[in-house]
């Protein structure tokens, strides 16, 4: 699948944190995990699919519902945390149990 880029611009973006587990295979990984803000009037076409997955506008409520099979089960482990408190954090998926440090 070609990459498909987006356009969105923003005037800035935090690192909230990184999440990181490991693999199957006993390997660690992870994702860095940035915040930005877009204007209220910005407007994007959406669904798109990409590589990583389908690109779309959800609310929160959405994403964070407990029967939503629609996003990965580990994103309402660490998105609220993420979005409550600024700056770094370190996030360990490990034998089911999401364990969290604030660096």
């Amino acid at each position: 699948m070609p990459q498909i880029l987006t356009f969105i611009q923003l005037s800035g973006f935090i690192s909230q944190g990184v999440v990181t587990w490991l693999t199957p295979e006993g390997k660690v990984d992870g994702i860095h995990v940035f915040l930005g803000e877009l204007d209220n009037l910005f407007t994007y076409d959406t669904p798109i699919k990409t590589r990583e997955g389908i690109l779309d506008w959800k609310d929160i409520d959405w994403i964070l519902n407990p029967n939503n099979l629609g996003i990965p089960e580990k994103i309402p482990h660490y998105l609220p945390t993420l979005l409550a408190h600024k700056g770094n954090h370190l996030f360990t998926y490990s034998q089911n149990k999401m364990v969290h440090q604030k660096l």
